[in-house]
Formats: structure tokens, C-alpha cells, sequence
């Protein structure tokens, strides 16, 4: 299925032959995906690209060039060529492998035995591997901008780890369950981790604006009447809405706070001017679905 952020889901492909298990498509429509033990694109007409030794595909990445398989039961990281040259190489590990991570630079991959393994994605030359976890690692992610991968699993525990060099920067644990999905915010500053019962949300940058935020509201403390410019405005709003003050951040926006219209509408929002946030969401992006989405929530609670 493709289930767009607006409008109604749409069914791609229904089969009879053996499972679907994992899919992934390209920006130009091209969609990959596992059935049974075949490496399937479907671009129009379905084509094979080749097949994995059993039945169970556990993940599956596509990139222009490629689609890159988790095979859980042959413990190994395939890759198989988009031009139909079929399987281009077989990086193996060391038990079943979970959820992998590619882009132009590295394939990233986790398996049962808390291994973490980085392998460059035209050769499947090993990059670099560390024993992370006494248990599977099960949820892998890269960085948009591809410095960092964010890995998750059995323990319960987040790391983050230098995807060039394998250098384990942070670690945390705020799960009680096991840990099977990891992705990142759009900007690169977020993690989200998901377990069976529980979301969470790290906010890579939030230690940082914390103690700018207290700076900020200590000046204000300490000189309430100077004047100040809109992009000194819009810097105390941010800081208050940090600390949940969401009307007393929209007051100073009232009185010529500077931010970017998307964050505008979060405070508006969250301050309980519902239309003043729809109207800013639009504004923000007309033609961009999530915001279209935020803009209708946002009129709806008003």
C-alpha cells in the first residue's frame, strides 16, 4: 500500500504467490519489494532482480542504483543491481540481521548478536564493525545528512554512532521494551525511537537551546524595558516556548517576534490561536503535505 499524508491509500501490488515482506520505493515511482525468496521492481511491470537463499527478508533498501536486502536467514547483507545483473555481492554476518540503512557513501546493518556493521554499498568491502549489544540490534538509521547512525534494540537502549568511523558518540536508555524502530526528523537534530508501547523524541540540540534559552531570559529579567530588535523578539519567543510559556512566546510575536513561519505556527498553535496557526501552516507550505496536514488539525481544533 502507499498511504500518502493526505488523500486515500492506494494498494500497489496484491500477492498470491508468497509474502510481502519489506518494500521501499524511489521518488520517481519505482518501487522495490521482497515476495517469498524473489528481489522484485516494480516499475510499471514487475521485474526480477534476483533471489535471496530462503524466504525471509527482513528488511530492504533502494537506492537509484540498487536494492539492498536483510537477509534474516542466511545472516547477510545482499545487494542487487536495478540494471537486472542480478546479486552483486554478499557481505555476511555474524547471526540473523534486522533493519538496514543506505545512502551513497555506506550500507548500515544490525544483527541478533549486537554487531553493527558499515560495508560500502558498490563493493560490500566491510567500513568498519563494533560489538554494540549482548542482544539483537534491531532498528538501524542514518543521519540525513549521513554523519551519524542511530541504533536501537533488544537492551532497550539508543546509541549514536560516527558513521564514518564507527565511533560510538551517546547512548541512552529510555525505553522499558525492546527497541524495533529508529528514525530521524527531517533536520537531522531528532531522534525516534518506538518500542511496542512507547515513543520517543530526543532533541539532539535541546541542551544546547536550554542554556541559551536561560541566558536569554536572564537579560530579560535583568533589562525588561530595553528595546529590542525582531530577531532578538523572536529569540526570547523561542525561549519561552521551550519552557511550555506558549502565550507569553505568541505575545511577543504579536509585538514583531522574528521566526520562521513553521515555527510561528507551532507557538500559535500551541497557545490556542487556532486559525492564526492554520493560516501560518499554509503560508509555510502550500504545496507541502505535511504542513497541509498541520494546517487542517489546526483549523479543526479551532
Amino acid at each position: 500500500m502507499l498511504i500518502p499524508l493526505l488523500g486515500e491509500p492506494e494498494e500497489l501490488l496484491h500477492s498470491d504467490e508468497g509474502d510481502l515482506r519489506a518494500a521501499d520505493l524511489l521518488p520517481d515511482g519505482r518501487v522495490a519489494f521482497c515476495r517469498g525468496d524473489e528481489v522484485m521492481l516494480l516499475d510499471g511491470n514487475e521485474a526480477l532482480l534476483g533471489r535471496i537463499d530462503g524466504p525471509r527478508c527482513r528488511d530492504l533498501a533502494i537506492t537509484p542504483t540498487a536494492v539492498f536486502v536483510s537477509d534474516f536467514r542466511e545472516w547477510s547483507m545482499v545487494r542487487f543491481a536495478l540494471d537486472g545483473s542480478g546479486k552483486s555481492w554478499d557481505a555476511p554476518m555474524d547471526r540473523n540481521p534486522y533493519r538496514l540503512a543506505v545512502n551513497a557513501e555506506r550500507a548500515v546493518l544490525g544483527d541478533w548478536s549486537g554487531q553493527l556493521r558499515s560495508v560500502h554499498p558498490a563493493t560490500g568491502e566491510l567500513q568498519w564493525g563494533l560489538h554494540l549489544a549482548e542482544g539483537p540490534l534491531m532498528a538501524t538509521a542514518l543521519s540525513p545528512d549521513g554523519r551519524l547512525v542511530a541504533t536501537a534494540g533488544w537492551e532497550m537502549q539508543l546509541w549514536l554512532v560516527d558513521a564514518a568511523t564507527g565511533e560510538v558518540l551517546g547512548q541512552d536508555r529510555n525505553h522499558s521494551s525492546p527497541v524495533e524502530w529508529v528514525a530521524w526528523t527531517g533536520d537531522g537534530r531528532g531522534v525516534l525511537t518506538a518500542s511496542q508501547d512507547e515513543l520517543v523524541l530526543r532533541d539532539l540540540d535541546r541542551d544546547q537551546d536550554l542554556k541559551r534559552a536561560h541566558e536569554l531570559l536572564s537579560e530579560l529579567a535583568l533589562a525588561p524595558e530595553r528595546p529590542r530588535t525582531p530577531d532578538e523578539l523572536g529569540a526570547l519567543a523561542r525561549a519561552l516556548a521551550l519552557h511550555g510559556l506558549w502565550e507569553h512566546a505568541a505575545e511577543l510575536l504579536d509585538r514583531g517576534g522574528a521566526l520562521p513561519l513553521v515555527e510561528q505556527a507551532r507557538i500559535r498553535w500551541l497557545a490556542g490561536e487556532f486559525e492564526a496557526a492554520a493560516e501560518l501552516f499554509t503560508r509555510a507550505g502550500p504545496d507541502d503535505p505535511y504542513l497541509r496536514l498541520c494546517a487542517r488539525a489546526a483549523a479543526a481544533e479551532g
